[in-house]
């Protein structure tokens, strides 16, 4: 599988896997062993949070402004801004395919 990011972008994918993997970690140490994968309300409860990081990294870092220039000859403006994408779609989107992925896990 070929991912495709510009940026940041591949934080979306980074952050959901590094809280889960801390989740499963307290978890399992502050309980039993397997813990974690035998109680998927802790797993929706992660990637619930993980989306919540997403949305406000992608969002900061999607959110700053953009260097304007301006066309000598026709007076036109141009706004260069850098983009933090996955899959050509902006990183802060991703936390509702995140939060989707948490209620399927929860609900199953």
């Amino acid at each position: 599988m070929i991912i495709i990011w510009q940026g940041m972008g591949f934080l979306a994918l980074v952050i959901p896997l590094l809280i889960s993997l801390a989740a499963q970690l307290a978890s399992d140490s502050l309980f039993e062993q397997g813990f974690y994968s035998g109680h998927p309300l802790f797993i929706g409860a992660a990637l619930l949070a993980s989306a919540a990081v997403v949305w406000w990294v992608g969002a900061k870092l999607n959110g700053k402004p953009g260097q304007i220039l301006v066309d000598p000859k026709t007076g036109e403006q141009f706004e260069f801004k850098k983009k933090h994408t996955l899959f050509w779609i902006p990183m802060q989107w991703f936390s509702a395919a995140i939060a989707a992925l948490a209620l399927a896990v929860v609900f199953k």
